[in-house]
């Protein structure tokens, strides 16, 4: 896990994390010290934009309820906690 200067871990959801805006977003967090969870439809995009910027990845579709709270947890798993949240799925 990463921390921040303060040490407290910083953690985040990007939707739309696989291509465009959303990977630069992950990328610049994962940069910056947060743990990035993403998500995206396209399972495959996903998994290159997780391994290419550090960020977790969650495949599914944002408008799906039960992946919704996926990835609430998913963050709560890693660091206990949600300080972010980047509604970024077009």
């Amino acid at each position: 896990m990463r921390t921040s200067p303060k040490g407290t871990v910083r953690t985040t959801i990007v939707t739309g994390g696989s291509r465009g805006l959303g990977r630069a977003l992950a990328a610049a967090l994962v940069t910056d010290g947060w743990e990035v969870v993403i998500d995206g439809r396209d399972a495959p995009a996903l998994l290159r934009a997780g391994a290419a910027t550090g960020a977790w990845t969650v495949p599914g579709d944002v408008t799906d309820p039960a992946h919704r709270a996926a990835l609430v947890a998913s963050a709560e798993r890693r660091c206990g906690r949600l300080d972010l949240l980047v509604n970024n799925a077009g």
